[in-house]
């Protein structure tokens, strides 16, 4: 069975070129945890100056892949911490 590894990749978006953790994340040690992990789905996590949202939805529904992601399938793979690094 695939295991979630609570690394939170998938849970950053990019806006205006920085990449931007979800504001219901929440580092527990070296994991992360959402704060509303039962209820997210659909969750608005963020709106942009231009009116655009940023939305929560399920792993598979993503238009990416991440880096050492269980969840992977053949989408592009976006590297969220070399992002950050930037």
């Amino acid at each position: 069975m695939i295991k979630c590894l609570r690394c939170s990749k998938c849970c950053h978006y990019l806006y205006e070129g920085k990449v931007v953790p979800c504001k219901f994340l929440v580092k527990i040690g070296k994991k992360y945890m959402c704060r509303i992990y039962n209820n997210r789905l659909g969750q608005v996590n963020a709106v942009h100056k231009n009116g655009t949202k940023t939305v929560c939805m399920m792993r598979d529904q993503d238009v990416n892949d991440y880096v050492g992601c269980p969840y992977n399938t053949d989408k592009p793979i976006f590297d969220v911490f070399n992002e950050i690094e930037k």
